[in-house]
């Protein structure tokens, strides 16, 4: 019995600091969405410098998102962006051409970035859509918060919320699940 009691208190332990986790980087990763768009309020202009290493996408396509430098008071800032939503990659098949074709189906102030691929082959790689949009030296507008200019998004606000509430609500489930198994 005494065996069973153990076991049973690790998972107790187990579940409390998965919930303890959840929370914690829900916080850490989705805070920002929360703030942005209340404390952002000057705006500056920002140049690409360069794109992402993460990978935003499924299939086959390749977006990366630009990084963009901007200054502040003679202090050199870094944000990447525009952020989406959601990103929806669809490949279509069509008869063979030399090349490939993309097309983007999306105004770039909407939340979800849709780009369809027109192959022509077996195997097609994509190219990252986001230097055709925002090439390398090109001007575009950054949002930032006066009182701290790191905190910054491109273009316009991406309400990413989420980040920080499914975290949060799952973690806190946890929470009281853990503690009602404990006291029934």
């Amino acid at each position: 019995m005494k065996g069973y009691a153990s076991i049973q208190m690790t998972l107790y332990l187990l579940v409390f600091f998965c919930a303890v986790f959840m929370i914690l980087m829900g916080c850490k990763l989705g805070w920002k969405y929360m703030i942005q768009k209340k404390h952002c309020t000057k705006k500056t202009e920002g140049i690409v410098v360069g794109y992402g290493k993460k990978i935003c996408s499924s299939e086959k396509s390749q977006i990366r998102l630009p990084q963009v430098e901007y200054t502040v008071e003679g202090v050199q800032y870094r944000v990447t962006g525009p952020e989406y939503r959601s990103y929806v990659t669809r490949t279509v098949s069509v008869e063979k051409k030399k090349g490939r074709e993309h097309t983007y189906t999306t105004d770039i102030y909407r939340q979800t970035f849709k780009e369809t691929i027109c192959r022509g082959s077996f195997v097609t790689v994509a190219g990252n859509p986001m230097e055709t949009l925002f090439p390398q030296g090109s001007h575009v507008p950054v949002y930032y918060d006066p009182q701290r200019p790191k905190l910054a998004y491109v273009l316009r606000y991406c309400n990413c919320r989420y980040i920080f509430w499914m975290p949060l609500l799952c973690g806190v489930g946890l929470l009281v699940s853990d503690l009602l198994f404990i006291i029934f």
